[in-house]
């Protein structure tokens, strides 16, 4: 069920931002049956390993970890810039459908009186959510921490080309950097400024590959290598 809100209340606002924003859905409580705990992750990682047994472990820990930080991203994105609003991501609850999970519980709403300060919000915010969420992945499976930033920022980057509503790739491109460095003190992920526009450089790759091996990714970083290869 879509989240009912009070016009005018910031809960209302945040809603009426997202309206047009397919990749963000907001639900009540009592449609949430995950949230960040080792049985729930644990759970969704075995569904993972059952809906796709013909895939590699690693498939299973990447598409886990994706699962669990895609939403909070595009939220914090979309809420940021489209209406200066800022969210409680690291008590994020969430809806499940067999291996995926796509609807959202918000908490503590808070419009910012300018961007800059629901930027810094939001950042805080969403650290505080992807640590919570990778430390306590770590107690259902490994994967490495450089590996979890890079797909985090690959993430980041395709939320504000579909979500940030920001249509000039300067400043695009400068807020992806913002964003990026505040995280983590580097920027993996970039957008392709010689193609003039919003073509994503990904910084790895997300192992799709492994399901449909003739059909990966435009912008796959490996699929890149085998053109480059296959031309040498």
């Amino acid at each position: 069920m879509a989240i009912q809100t009070n016009k005018g209340c910031p809960k209302a606002v945040l809603a009426t931002s997202l309206s047009t924003v397919p990749e963000v859905k907001l639900v009540d409580d009592s449609d949430i049956n995950f949230n960040y705990h080792p049985n729930a992750i644990s759970s969704l990682y075995r569904t993972l390993q059952e809906k796709f047994s013909h895939t590699t472990r690693a498939y299973h820990i990447v598409n886990l970890w994706r699962q669990l930080i895609w939403q909070p991203i595009y939220l914090s994105v979309a809420s940021c810039y489209r209406s200066k609003i800022s969210t409680n991501l690291h008590e994020l609850k969430q809806v499940q459908t067999e291996n995926t999970l796509y609807g959202l519980l918000v908490t503590n709403i808070v419009t910012h009186h300018t961007l800059e300060l629901a930027i810094d919000a939001n950042i805080h915010s969403l650290r505080r959510c992807l640590d919570h969420a990778f430390n306590t992945m770590k107690q259902v499976c490994h994967l490495s921490y450089g590996q979890s930033v890079k797909i985090v920022c690959d993430i980041l980057a395709n939320a504000f080309v579909r979500v940030s509503g920001i249509a000039q790739i300067d400043v695009l491109t400068a807020a992806l950097s913002e964003w990026q460095h505040a995280l983590f003190n580097k920027q993996h992920t970039f957008l392709d400024r010689q193609s003039n526009s919003q073509k994503i450089k990904l910084a790895t790759c997300c192992l799709h590959i492994q399901i449909e091996p003739n059909n990966p990714c435009e912008n796959c970083p490996k699929n890149s290598i085998r053109r480059t290869t296959h031309a040498n």
